[in-house]
């Protein structure tokens, strides 16, 4: 069989990701020059939201997101010639979005948008009534939607997930792999601006590793020593295995957003030990930003550090030069030389010397009391952490599930504060006793990552796909009732996140909800509640959720709201809204017969689209709104 140039360079360009070759700069990936056309206002001065690898909730952002003048409607030129190969409209998400295939098996998307053009919009309005739903997803056949280069696709917009007005552009494989657009060198934009390094972290990443003596992750800010370099004045004292983070972002030329990194390098003694690019991901993967970013500092602080190693678990393929997966290992003495390369998609430059002094471990230490109080305890990866202040060096009790009791003595100790460092690979600990002060864990298991795995305990059943997490988890688990007669299930914590969602069945202690509209809520770290669901089975409650943390009952008895806002032509215009679990669906009909409401949840507002443009709108006019706890509100009037 023979494959052409395409199949070629995709098999060579998965491979080299699955190769530790050692060099430089990454290589860039070899996207056809000059055969894409910029798809908003081609030729002219234009400006991009968002770059390719930015660091977004839960993913990172693919394609580029190209600036519309703050409006609407802009035209959305085709980028090459092609089809139309897959066309969705939702209200979430890239909303109305094109898939255009190219000769060359490229595939650009187009996503945010206002309007299709006529035929787009005519088939894809077809085939709406045809399934009488506004939500819908389309495969459109080879021949059926044929589009030329610069033709009018479409108006920009804001539609589904977008925040303001813009078009959202991509270029993938057929295999859903994104590129960077950045690297195609379009003149449309300008950028001769190198990325800010903005702080660096240093942490353990081992029960033996310490940054300035503690098992501590300490933050560092940089200093700037030139145009494009910095420095950190402090020679940084480490000794195990640690860690480096890096918070960096990009600028470009005449505006004042900030943009993700194209690749990053770590150079330890002269030696790259770690780089990464971003110029080519699977989008199936994107959740695995969670697992390379520093998640816990993310949920505490709301500041996103990406991981210069690649932690247990990580299975995204961006990194291309790895030693020790980048972690750093020192058991001697001697000062170390630490340079980090940040790189923008048009290969400007910025870049951090610094300087690691290994030093061994001290046990007594001076300066500030920890700030978390007198009794503390917090595990990372497979080490127990517990802070506790006595008056003298005494060792902790730790009582494991066999009823074996471990005496430790403190790893170090600092004003007045022993700090206990338990290896949870010997046994998980029911409690542990030092001086006068003890604490009762919750923890229910240890839940290995990459196989089932189906946990239970007081009334909380939880089964964990293989798939389901990053690294294995040491997982906590508590179902209690308040004395204000409230009921949480806390299952593991806010600072953990799940790669696939988990099905949690529980059974509560309560016996008094309606079943009908009581629902699981889950509450963020502000403690405000947000529609979770969850479906009942006789008197237990199943739900699939990709969160941690606390769980709750809510009832939600009030139905949505839909107001008339205005009938101009042949157009009616509604306004939905519910407050409580949110609008879940909606359905309407002309004299019994269904009629399309097309939604944008931004602005709560329905309008309808008929299937013929000609048709007056006369007749009876019914609508049903939905919301996700059950309840239901009908609105009739006569057109």
């Amino acid at each position: 069989m023979k494959l052409n140039k395409s199949v070629l360079y995709f098999i060579g360009l998965l491979l080299a990701f699955q190769v530790n070759a050692q060099h430089q700069r990454p290589p860039m990936p070899e996207l056809p020059k000059d055969y894409f056309t910029f798809p908003i206002k081609p030729g002219k001065q234009n400006y991009i939201a968002g770059s390719m690898g930015e660091l977004r909730p839960n993913h990172f952002h693919g394609g580029i997101d190209i600036k519309t003048d703050g409006v609407i409607n802009h035209p959305v030129y085709a980028s090459a010639d092609g089809y139309v190969c897959r066309v969705k409209v939702s209200t979430t998400g890239y909303g109305n979005v094109l898939y255009v295939r190219h000769p060359n098996n490229f595939v650009t998307v187009y996503a945010h948008l206002e309007k299709f053009s006529k035929p787009i919009a005519d088939y894809v309005r077809q085939k709406q009534y045809d399934n009488e739903s506004f939500d819908i997803e389309l495969f459109p056949k080879k021949d059926e939607l044929k589009v030329k280069k610069d033709e009018v696709l479409a108006l920009s917009g804001n539609s589904g997930g977008s925040t303001g007005p813009h078009l959202h552009w991509e270029i993938r494989d057929t295999l859903d792999n994104i590129f960077n657009p950045l690297l195609l060198g379009f003149s449309e934009l300008k950028d001769n601006i190198a990325p800010i390094i903005q702080k660096i972290a240093v942490k353990p990443l081992a029960i033996d590793g310490r940054v300035k003596n503690e098992f501590e992750r300490f933050e560092f800010t940089p200093t700037k020593t030139g145009q494009n370099s910095y420095t950190i004045s402090e020679t940084i004292s480490a000794w195990g295995t640690i860690g480096i983070e890096l918070k960096a972002i990009d600028k470009m030329n005449y505006t004042s957003n900030v943009y993700g990194l194209e690749t990053t390098e770590v150079i330890f003694d002269g030696d790259t030990i770690f780089s990464q690019s971003i110029s080519f991901h699977p989008i199936e993967k994107s959740r695995y930003i969670n697992h390379h970013i520093d998640y816990c500092t993310y949920h505490q602080k709301g500041q996103r550090f990406e991981k210069c190693y690649v932690d247990d678990g990580n299975l995204l393929p961006i990194y291309t030069t790895l030693r020790n997966n980048g972690k750093i290992t020192i058991y001697d003495t001697d000062v170390h030389t630490v340079k980090i390369n940040a790189y923008d998609a048009f290969g400007n430059l910025s870049t951090l010397n610094f300087k690691i002094k290994g030093e061994k471990p001290k046990t007594s230490l001076t300066g500030s009391p920890p700030a978390s109080g007198s009794w503390t305890s917090d595990v990372t990866k497979n080490t127990l952490k517990i802070i506790n202040r006595n008056g003298a060096t005494i060792p902790a009790l730790f009582y494991t599930k066999d009823r074996d009791t471990i005496s430790l003595e403190p790893a170090y100790r600092k004003s007045g504060y022993n700090v206990y460092l338990y290896d949870l690979k010997k046994g998980i600990p029911d409690s542990v006793v030092a001086g006068n002060n003890k604490e009762v864990f919750n923890f229910s298991a240890m839940v290995p990552s990459g196989e089932n795995h189906t946990i239970e305990k007081d009334g909380i059943k939880i089964e964990f796909p293989s798939n389901a997490l990053f690294d294995s988890l040491y997982l906590k688990l508590n179902h209690q009732v308040t004395d204000k007669g409230k009921e949480y299930f806390h299952i593991h914590n806010l600072q953990t996140s799940l790669y696939r969602p988990i099905k949690v069945t529980i059974d509560p202690l309560l016996t008094n909800y309606e079943s009908s509209n009581t629902h699981l809520y889950h509450l963020n770290k502000y403690g405000k509640a947000g529609f979770e669901g969850g479906t009942w089975d006789k008197n237990k409650i199943v739900l699939k959720t990709k969160n941690f943390g606390t769980f709750t009952f809510e009832q939600d008895s009030i139905a949505p709201e839909i107001k008339l806002k205005s009938v101009q032509g042949n157009t009616i215009y509604l306004t939905i809204k519910d407050e409580k679990s949110g609008i879940g669906s909606f359905r309407a009909t002309l004299d019994g017969e269904w009629i399309l409401m097309n939604y944008d949840h931004k602005r709560n507002l329905l309008w309808s689209d008929r299937l013929d443009k000609s048709a007056p709108l006369k007749g009876n006019f019914e609508i049903e709104v939905k919301d996700n706890a059950g309840n239901s509100s009908i609105f009739k009037t006569k057109l």
